[in-house]
């Protein structure tokens, strides 16, 4: 800068810079002031510095690439920040740059004494979940199963206790195996209400093989309050949930629209899905904490003590089968 402006004066004829009247001299002054004044700001410029403990959303700018609700038509309001341009459906995530504390963090504990009795149906493996048992002969109960591929014995085992089961899934074909009189397979997913050609699902981590797959055909995605609608169920007595990601959207939602406060919902199932490259899990032995150690563009922690302040209770958590960076959960 100091460089450019010098340059700029030495070219400057001397007849010009005197014509309006000014000093030589006197001008010279203001430009080493000006110049001087620069170099202190710039020198004692000290950005921001997140703390352990904050809930950050997002530290860098939005950039101009990035979709906007009109380039991407099925983006819905941000529930974490209603009105804004760029919507956490539509956007590619931030660059992640890795603090050396925490930006955020939560704990979720059992509460084992919510439940006389906790079973686990299905699978003794992945497939299979934990619930409160609950049942009461002959009564009337639905179920809604998210997330089947090629194991539904969570399904079966419910159908087995006497109640209505719809299972959900974009990505497989399984009408002929799934259904019976109490079964009922449905051939689209749980998300942004809307229809998603090749390539254009949203996904989070893991997503399609840890987001390195998409979907390759259409798929249609229905949030939960439109489901029930046209499903034409008041009370749900299990919503299973375990979509590689997308139970964020519907979390959003279910918060969003106060659903997990209104008693249609009796338990809610998750698998819970942490990019370890922006959170942290350790394991308590009754309880999980998470710990976002990288900046995300959603806001998990935030979702999550949302979850842990409405009406549903925990009972219990445990790690997926195999992996240390998604928890089933039961609440």
């Amino acid at each position: 800068y100091q460089r450019r402006v010098h340059g700029d004066l030495e070219r400057t004829p001397t007849s010009i810079m005197q014509s309006g009247g000014i000093p030589r001299r006197y001008l010279a002054i203001g430009v080493t002031g000006g110049v001087l004044l620069l170099w202190f700001a710039v020198t004692n410029y000290t950005p921001t510095q997140a703390v352990a403990g904050d809930t950050v959303l997002r530290m860098e700018p939005v950039q101009a690439n990035e979709a906007t609700p009109a380039s991407c038509p099925s983006c819905p309001t941000c529930a974490r920040c209603p009105g804004c341009a760029i919507c956490p459906v539509c956007a590619p995530p931030a660059q992640t740059r890795v603090l050396s504390e925490p930006l955020a963090g939560i704990t979720l504990r059992n509460q084992p004494g919510l439940c006389n009795q906790i079973v686990r149906l299905g699978s003794a493996g992945d497939g299979g979940w934990n619930i409160c048992n609950t049942y009461k002969s002959g009564e009337k109960c639905v179920v809604y199963s998210f997330g089947i591929r090629d194991d539904f014995s969570f399904d079966v085992a419910n159908e087995q206790k006497g109640c209505e089961v719809h299972g959900f899934d974009p990505s497989v074909h399984i009408e002929t195996a799934y259904n019976t009189p109490k079964r009922t397979f449905h051939l689209f997913g749980l998300g942004p209400t809307g229809s998603y050609g090749p390539g254009k699902a949203p996904f989070r981590w893991p997503g399609a093989n840890y987001l390195k797959d998409t979907n390759s055909d259409t798929w249609e995605l229905k949030s939960i309050s439109d489901i029930r609608k046209t499903l034409s169920h008041d009370h749900i007595k299990i919503l299973k949930i375990d979509v590689e990601g997308a139970e964020w959207f519907s979390l959003i939602e279910m918060l969003s629209s106060g659903l997990l406060n209104s008693g249609a919902i009796e338990q809610v199932l998750f698998e819970l899905h942490f990019d370890p490259a922006r959170y942290k899990l350790k394991d308590n032995g009754d309880s999980v904490t998470i710990s976002q150690i990288a900046e995300d563009d959603m806001d998990y922690i935030g979702i999550l003590s949302g979850l842990l302040s409405s009406k549903m209770r925990m009972t219990k958590w445990q790690w997926n089968v195999g992996s240390t960076c998604c928890i089933e959960v039961s609440f």
